[in-house]
């Protein structure tokens, strides 16, 4: 995805971008971490793979988990949905949680740069596990009341009751990071989220039945 809100813009070059460093580590590394980290794992703690996209680095993702899961170590992963063998990981990851921008595919690419088909197939297939759903809300792009019926459709499609789903606020803390870049920051303060619109959005889905929840 190319958004154009992203908080990390250094995530979406296939290599690190002045200023910005990497460093490589082996799956085997990362578990002997983790393995080592089970002591401040308490309350239920874990592993969370996060990004940029862990899916971009799918079969090493995929043996991490494999290995996390043979070790007793519970395991979150954000993604954007993206990927076509997402499904793959459903059985080897405790705690999906997925970015879901739009319903409409047509709106998601104009923003996104990709359309949405695999992520809402990926979503769907989900539903028999627990999954958090993120949406972020950014005004003039997705808050409209005809934007919360098209996601109301959406998910009315849904049965899982371990579904949780939370709205986001627009924030600009990537802004910083565009320029270090380079590159434009190309959104404004319009598109800052109201109170209302947030309350709207969570009554609406907390009303059909849908479990809110606000991290």
């Amino acid at each position: 995805m190319q958004c154009p809100w992203c908080a990390n813009p250094e995530s979406m070059a296939a290599e690190a971008l002045p200023p910005f460093t990497c460093k490589e580590y082996t799956v085997r590394e990362l578990v002997e971490e983790a393995v080592r980290s089970k002591a401040m794992f308490f309350g239920g703690g874990g592993v969370t793979l996060t990004g940029g996209e862990p899916t971009a680095q799918f079969d090493e993702v995929q043996e991490l988990l494999q290995a996390l899961k043979a070790e007793g170590i519970h395991t979150a992963m954000e993604t954007n949905g993206t990927h076509k063998r997402l499904p793959e990981l459903f059985d080897i990851v405790d705690w999906l949680i997925m970015d879901f921008k739009h319903p409409d595919s047509a709106v998601h690419k104009q923003y996104t740069g990709v359309p949405n088909d695999i992520i809402k197939e990926n979503l769907l297939q989900s539903m028999s596990r627990q999954v958090l759903v993120r949406i972020l809300l950014l005004n003039n792009i997705n808050t409209s009341n005809a934007d919360l019926e098209v996601y109301l459709n959406f998910f009315s499609h849904t049965q899982n009751p371990l579904l949780q789903i939370e709205f986001l606020r627009y924030h600009e803390f990537g802004k910083q990071k565009w320029g270090r870049l380079g590159k434009p920051y190309l959104m404004d303060d319009t598109a800052f989220v109201s109170d209302e619109i947030l309350c709207t959005f969570r009554t609406a889905f907390t009303n059909a039945g849908y479990q809110v929840i606000n991290t």
